[in-house]
């Protein structure tokens, strides 16, 4: 198991599921190929199929198998409350942010920075974007992209006029 096409869960209960399998199959890691795999013993809770002399571990394994699972069961229960702590928090950024009106000041990763009026978390009004290879253009925006009255400055020179919502798009 566990090739070129192995597809890594992403969300909490994904990440769960496959380690339960993982520990119930006796399987390859499929979150760490190269980590060693672990069966549980036939008499885990973990399992619906009832212990056996043909498929019962060592008391030493069994006990070694159940430690690594309470270990791993308790890391990925946290690591999920951790990332639904954060995902509620950033939820709750993005509707403050989407339902802000206003006059507000925008910084994006790529260095452009915006200043100007907001309607719904979109540039919408007058406003003036800054561009980090120094390009600015002052103007009317509506819904996020240049449209009205405005004025384009950059290195190659000066556009004054008419933006239509299907000059520029922005990123």
């Amino acid at each position: 198991a566990g090739g070129a096409n192995t597809r890594h869960p992403s969300r909490p209960q994904d990440l769960l599921s496959a380690l339960c399998n993982h520990l119930l199959q006796g399987s390859a890691n499929p979150l760490f190929p190269a980590a060693p795999s672990y069966r549980l013993p036939a008499s885990s809770p973990m399992t619906d199929t009832p212990a056996s002399p043909h498929n019962a571990p060592s008391e030493a394994s069994s006990s070694l198998v159940q430690a690594v699972d309470a270990e791993e069961l308790l890391r990925l229960r946290e690591e999920r409350d951790e990332w639904r702590r954060r995902s509620e928090q950033a939820e709750e950024r993005l509707r403050r942010f989407e339902a802000f009106e206003g006059q507000g000041k925008v910084s994006y990763s790529d260095g452009r920075r915006y200043e100007g009026q907001l309607k719904g978390g979109k540039r919408d009004g007058e406003g003036r974007m800054t561009y980090s290879d120094g390009g600015v253009y002052e103007g009317q925006w509506e819904d996020d992209e240049r449209a009205g009255v405005g004025r384009w400055t950059c290195s190659d020179g000066v556009y004054d006029g008419q933006w239509k919502l299907t000059n520029v798009k922005e990123m």
